[in-house]
Formats: C-alpha cells, structure tokens, sequence
C-alpha cells in the first residue's frame, strides 16, 4: 500500500505520527512510505533518518496526497487538507468528531475513509498513550504553580513528613482519572474522587483500599465543603471524542481557598468549569476570584520528541494492520480497527458520532456488502 506522512500545519502540533524506526517497519513489510518534507523537524526526526529507513521524501502535502492511498497525520485534518481528499483513500488521525461537526460534515463530504486514532482498540491505547503524558504534566504544572511568585499558596505539592498532607480533588473517575489517583497516592497526597457515574466510582472501591483516597458520590453540596481543604482539582470528567459537560459554576469554585490552582484537563473537549477557557503554551495561566487555572490543551505536545515515540509505537500496529490487510478485510478481521472507523464513503459508520452529530448510523458490513 502507498502511505504518506503529512505534516502537521496546526500551529500548536509539533509531534509526528509515526517516527523512523516504525516507519521502516512498514517499509520492510513492502509498503511504499512517503512523507512530506519536515514533517519530523519539531519532533527531533530529520529528513534523513526517514531517507535511511526506506521513506521518500515528498517536497508538499499536494504530492503526498497524490501519491498515496493511505494518508497518516496527528490532528484531524485542516479545511485546506479537507479538499485534497479522493473517494477511494484513508486517512488515520485523531479526529474528536462530536467536538467539531461542521468540520466532521466535511470530512463526510470528501467520501473517503477516516479513522479516530482516540477510538482505535479496547480501552483506546492510543489514546490513553497521550493521556499518560498530559497527567505526567500536569502534575508538574501544578506543581510549579502552587509556588509562591505565580500567586499559589507556597506549599510543596508532596508528602514532607511532620507537614500537613496537601490534597487534591478529581472530578472524573475514567481512564484518565485512574492516572491521576495513582500519581497522587504516589506521591503522599491526600485524595478526594468523584464521578457522575457511580458505576465508575465502584471500580475505584473494587481497586483501591488506601485510607489517602476519599471516594465520594457526585454531590455539589459535598465537593464545596472538600474545596475549602483542597490545594489542586483537576477536573476530567469526559468522555472519548464527546464534548464534556460543565460541571460547576463560577460561585461554587470560588468557596476554594485562594492561591489554589485547577487543572482543566477536559478542555481538549471544552472544559468542565463554567470559569475555564483555553489557555496556550504562552500564556498558560490565568488567575481569576484569586484561584489559578492552567487550561492548555493537547499537552503532549510540548514535548514532541517524547510524545511521538509513544504515539508512533501505540499507533502502528492498527497501521499495519489495515495496510497489511487492505481496508475491507482489516475491519472484518480486527474488531480494534472497526471500533477506529467513523466515516466512510459519505457515511458515519461509528454509532457514538452518529448520535452526537444526529445523522444516520450505517454499519460497515451492509457497506461492504453493497459493495460500498
């Protein structure tokens, strides 16, 4: 299969999807790789090392679609990529549908295949790859703004024995959840954990018997009383590709103490406060009511060198699979590739997006069947 590499035109991505060791892999399974040229640059991956893996460098993006069938990128493709699209091509990217519907209408139009790299595989590996990272981060942002000259309280965000325990709320009790709990216990902090799903706070008592974890049912009532103890919340109630759900109001963040700092880790999809609003790697804070935000979205990004490698490895093997296997046969032999596929041919064949952007739903194997 042709496959082309595209590079990233968004200007807060700088990672790569696939790095040059994982692309000469696919080169050895006799697949023609091109990518465009610098696509690598940010992520500290030269022209050069792809040309010694067996990858063509390609001077445009309009060569690269082109020449290729199968079309690899990070974010979901630009209006000006959009139109460049042929019926008959692939596209694997992250492409968080729901949070973007005329975008997504688009994509329909172009009548080719895409794939959501979030939705690729039980329990989004790729996904949860990048999660990983921004939790990572978080922490450290976090971290650095308790300190005393960006207006936080001045505490060190960690056990000292003999000090008082800081503490942390979570609001959302996923995936991404998960990873923060687990980083916060850790470290020695105190943790209070809620969820609008119980069913998600009853894993967390399944998994967890630490007396430094505080599982609590969604209550406003109960979460104002805890802000007036706590010195972080990072808030991640949301769902793969959906736009979250605002959570709390201006007045009911404000009973926490001043100086404290939130962590919005829902802004990728909208942000769960009614006081967050999309901050950037320059400026990546805000202070409001005397509490300091931190809403920037797609972390990994700041560290591309890293975030590419794990991306590139987490994804790669759905890669090949549809390259290896051709479209058709990789759907109806991989239930992971399947559950990636949400437009194809002018249709929506995932039924989440299709309920959230309210058109029909098509299941991939009428399709094929019609010869589709």
């Amino acid at each position: 299969m042709k496959i082309g590499i595209l590079k990233e035109i968004k200007a807060t991505e700088q990672r790569i999807i696939l790095i040059p060791e994982d692309a000469k892999k696919l080169v050895e399974s006799n697949h023609d790789v091109m990518i465009e040229t610098g696509a690598g640059e940010y992520a500290g991956f030269n022209d050069s090392e792809y040309e010694k893996v067996g990858t063509e460098i390609l001077p445009t993006s309009e060569k690269i679609f082109k020449n290729s069938h199968f079309i690899l990128k990070v974010q979901p493709p630009m209006p000006v990529e959009v139109d460049l699209f042929k019926e008959d091509q692939i596209c694997l990217s992250f492409l968080m549908a729901p949070l973007s519907p005329d975008k997504s209408l688009a994509l329909l139009d172009r009548k080719a295949s895409f794939f959501a790299s979030e939705l690729l595989g039980k329990n989004n590996p790729v996904l949860e790859s990048m999660n990983e990272i921004s939790v990572n981060m978080a922490f450290t942002q976090a971290s650095k703004y308790l300190e005393w000259q960006f207006g936080g309280k001045g505490i060190l965000l960690g056990e000292v024995k003999g000090l008082p325990t800081p503490k942390i709320m979570v609001i959302g009790a996923g995936n991404i959840g998960k990873l923060i709990v687990d980083k916060a216990l850790s470290l020695g902090l105190e943790v209070y954990l809620t969820d609008l799903d119980e069913s998600n706070l009853n894993n967390f008592r399944d998994l967890y018997d630490n007396k430094s974890l505080h599982i609590c049912s969604f209550s406003k009532k109960k979460i104002i009383n805890y802000f007036k103890k706590i010195d972080v919340l990072f808030t991640a109630q949301i769902k793969s590709g959906q736009k979250a759900s605002i959570l709390l109001s201006r007045d009911e963040i404000n009973n926490m103490e001043k100086g404290s700092v939130i962590i919005d880790l829902a802004i990728d999809h909208g942000g769960n406060l009614e006081t967050s609003r999309t901050t950037s790697p320059d400026e990546p804070i805000y202070k409001q009511d005397g509490l300091i935000y931190f809403c920037v979205p797609n972390m990994p990004s700041a560290l591309p060198h890293t975030a590419s490698q794990i991306l590139s490895k987490a994804v790669l093997p759905y890669i090949k699979k549809i390259a290896d296997n051709g479209l058709k046969d990789a759907i109806n032999t991989y239930p992971e590739i399947k559950s990636g596929l949400v437009f194809h041919r002018g249709k929506i064949v995932n039924q989440m997006v299709s309920e959230s952007l309210g058109y029909e739903y098509f299941d991939t194997n009428e399709l094929f069947d019609l010869n589709i």
